[in-house]
């Protein structure tokens, strides 16, 4: 471990843990500043390290030192966080890394389904306005491809995944009126269900197989944003993997 200089004592370690490497939350912080003798600073982040190392937890240190050492607000200290979870034996709110990973029997199926599902919606939402809006430039302006769409977790089986795609189109001599009709039109003919859209907003809403596409206009851009359903993996022996509303 890297420590700021002790002469200073200006270093922050803010500490955060989870059940994912890409969903980590804050869990305390230690303030060097707030010990008088370094040696002290140093064998509480000793000891620091050697609880989260036993509790098995996911866990990373972000470190700030000097004028940028600022203590996060509303994080309890190590000694508070040390007295709740390690004397008191409050359990910690995240679970330990599972000593042999279980890989839900449907997962890779699933990666692939999901993988499949994003490519087909990205071209059908892309055509679909190419077709109602053959003199608009349409441009992609917002693609979340396939990500996890829960909380990590130690559990692969408790994981969602999904995806949104956002499109955009110029309005060359339409009315927003007029752009909203085509692109209900060119939605309804490849099977989307319209409902039926509010007269005071300039906006349709459209599903089909658990997927759902909104469309707004404006006087001079057509907006579409398109969502997946849920797809996840049962833990459950010969079971498939599974597609969910949102």
């Amino acid at each position: 471990m890297v420590m700021g200089g002790k002469g200073s004592r200006s270093s922050v370690y803010v500490y955060e843990y989870g059940e994912a490497y890409d969903d980590l939350r804050t869990a305390f912080f230690i303030d060097e500043r707030d010990y008088n003798d370094p040696e002290l600073a140093e064998s509480a982040l000793e000891s620091a390290e050697a609880a989260m190392t036993r509790a098995g937890v996911i866990y990373e240190v972000e470190v700030t030192s000097g004028i940028h050492a600022t203590r996060p607000i509303g994080v309890p200290t190590w000694e508070a966080f040390k007295q709740r979870h390690f004397v008191d034996g409050v359990p910690l709110p995240v679970r330990p890394m599972q000593q042999q990973l279980t890989i839900p029997p449907s997962w890779h199926a699933m990666v692939e389904a999901v993988d499949t599902a994003y490519h087909m919606f990205r071209a059908e939402l892309m055509e679909l306005l190419a077709e109602a809006m053959p003199s608009g430039q349409i441009a992609v302006t917002w693609d979340r491809g396939p990500l996890r769409r829960s909380p990590g977790s130690v559990d692969w089986s408790e994981e969602k995944f999904g995806f949104e795609i956002r499109l955009k189109a110029g309005l060359v001599d339409t009315s927003p009126a007029e752009a909203l009709n085509s692109v209900g039109t060119a939605l309804a003919r490849r099977g989307w269900a319209l409902k039926e859209p509010d007269p005071e907003q300039a906006e349709y809403q459209a599903s089909q197989n658990l997927f759902t596409v909104s469309i707004r206009a404006d006087q001079t851009t057509l907006m579409l944003f398109g969502e997946s359903p849920l797809y996840w993996s049962p833990a459950e022996a010969g079971s498939s993997y599974v597609v969910e509303a949102r």
